[in-house]
């Protein structure tokens, strides 16, 4: 038991922290990737569904760039705009994303990306417990793709 223990207490800070960066790429460079500059009508996805992008479109980047994923505890990291002053106009986005797809753009991210961070979650817990059961230490990897 202390061998688990000690695995997902030096481990598992890591894995969410790996599990933030992965959701935020994801959340930047498919979500919210739409077509560049200022002219309308742009090309949107009719719906949320796996492989669809673009949700929301681009006329700088400044929108991209204030979001991240912010450490909060030891088991707990946040994907959220951390810096306003870049994109002041992030909640209007989070509204219109949620008025045009019955979900805002962090919950689009959620539903298409969520399901592989839990499989990352639930394999890092059963390796804690393989390892544990043969006696090794165990090594993390980030098993996120990027």
């Amino acid at each position: 038991m202390k061998l688990a223990r000690e695995a997902f207490d030096t481990n598992g800070p890591k894995l969410l922290e790996d599990a933030g960066s992965f959701l935020t790429a994801k959340l930047v460079q498919e979500i919210l990737n739409g077509a560049s500059g200022s002219d309308y009508p742009k090309p949107y996805p009719a719906g949320v569904a796996e492989g669809a992008t673009g949700f929301v479109g681009v006329i700088t980047s400044n929108l991209r760039r204030s979001i991240g994923a912010e450490k909060v505890e030891q088991f707990e990291v946040r994907v959220k705009q951390i810096n306003a002053t870049l994109a002041p106009y992030h909640d209007e986005m989070i509204t219109w994303s949620a008025q045009k797809y019955g979900k805002n753009f962090y919950e689009i991210a959620v539903q298409l990306y969520g399901p592989a961070v839990a499989k990352q979650i639930i394999a890092f817990a059963s390796r804690i417990v393989k390892d544990a059961d043969n006696l090794k230490k165990l090594t993390y990897k980030n098993p996120f793709p990027g």
